[in-house]
């Protein structure tokens, strides 16, 4: 997830397209946008988790709760996005 390779291209809002849902709400700009350093730090992180590396020692019972947390509520939030974007994809066109 970096500006760089998104391909909304409307992360202020400006151009009047709501492509961001968040638990159900549209949102009219680029969540990262927003995002605090620590939470950015947590999107890397939970990068790594998919790719089978964790952050401390042991397995996933030996990280810590607001980790284990993060790798939740952010998988939840790509869930619903690729979900929405599915949906968009096999609705007909015509």
């Amino acid at each position: 997830m970096s500006c760089e390779t998104c391909r909304h291209q409307d992360c202020d809002g400006s151009k009047g397209f709501s492509r961001f849902v968040m638990q159900g709400e549209h949102i009219p700009f680029c969540p990262i946008s927003v995002a605090n350093p620590e939470i950015i730090i947590m999107i890397g992180a939970y990068n790594h988790y998919k790719n089978g590396y964790l952050p401390g020692p042991g397995g996933i019972y030996d990280q810590t709760a607001k980790f284990m947390r993060a790798v939740d509520v952010i998988g939840n939030v790509i869930h619903q996005h690729d979900e929405a974007e599915r949906k968009k994809q096999d609705k007909p066109r015509g």
